[in-house]
């Protein structure tokens, strides 16, 4: 197999042109968070977190994915992953596709593409891995498809996860920049430009969330990467963010992460300051 890089343009022009050769999506649910085996990749692969945390490696690069990140790993790496797992499961979806002519394997780029901001992805997600499930989708289904949640991908990438009338940038640096208070959807709204109603009902289509969960969402993952470089208690991280309820806190912080605070400063502070090795 000869893997060619080219332009995103070219590359997106060949997949509209060539189509793809999609192979496989399917939702995986980790239980263990051992590292699985050092896998060279012949084919493109998408991974998009559902919920919980991944630990991915792609050559050199240790890459730590929460819920609603993708990553795209090109064909010509290496790369395995690790589940960051507590009593609940990681899950994610993984689709596997071609971007071929001939003995020839198409690529946009030779480092993983990560998207930090990927909620709108999950309706593709979810209708390949169930189409593919059931054996119910046409090549043509799924070429069309995935070629669209591909360039859905490259755009978010490059918008910095800007998307139609949902500024998610301003959104989230309102959210940091007012983090020890109660904020409510009225606000995004406003900084959006629109009224609640539509505003409600066009991020809750497009993300699969609500505002008031993306608020709590927001807050808890900036709360976490706090607590990982923090060496307060967790009660005390709790109430320098405004939370008066640290059981309550607790409660959101397992709801978004799939973990507990201390379990999940453990297991974040053991992934990033060892060296971690690729094999078991």
């Amino acid at each position: 197999m000869n893997v060619v890089t080219v332009s995103e343009t070219r590359w997106l022009d060949l997949a509209w042109r060539l189509g793809m050769d999609f192979l496989r999506c399917i939702r995986w649910s980790h239980c263990s968070d051992r590292w699985n085996d050092v896998r060279y990749m012949t084919n493109h692969l998408v991974i998009f977190v559902e919920k919980g945390a991944l630990c991915v490696k792609v050559g050199d690069d240790l890459l730590s994915l929460e819920a609603g990140n993708a990553i795209w790993i090109p064909p010509g790496t290496v790369r395995c992953t690790r589940a960051v797992v507590n009593r609940n499961p990681e899950i994610d979806y993984r689709l596997h596709f071609h971007l071929s002519e001939g003995d020839t394997e198409y690529r946009c780029s030779d480092k993983a593409l990560l998207v930090k901001d990927g909620w709108e992805l999950a309706g593709l997600f979810q209708s390949l891995a169930e189409s593919f499930g059931n054996d119910s989708g046409s090549d043509y289904y799924y070429r069309g498809i995935t070629t669209a949640l591909v360039a859905k991908l490259i755009e978010l990438e490059k918008s910095d996860g800007m998307s139609n009338d949902i500024p998610l940038t301003k959104l989230k640096r309102h959210i940091v920049r007012n983090i020890t208070r109660k904020i409510s959807p009225v606000e995004l709204a406003r900084i959006a430009g629109l009224s609640l109603d539509y505003f409600s009902r066009k991020f809750k289509a497009t993300l699969g969330i609500s505002l008031k969960e993306f608020i709590k969402r927001e807050k808890i993952l900036f709360i976490a990467r706090h607590l990982v470089d923090s060496d307060l208690s967790v009660n005390e991280v709790a109430f320098g963010f405004g939370y008066t309820d640290t059981s309550f806190f607790c409660r959101q912080f397992r709801e978004v992460t799939g973990c507990s605070p201390q379990t999940y400063r453990t297991r974040n502070v053991r992934n990033f300051s060892d060296d971690v090795s690729l094999s078991h």
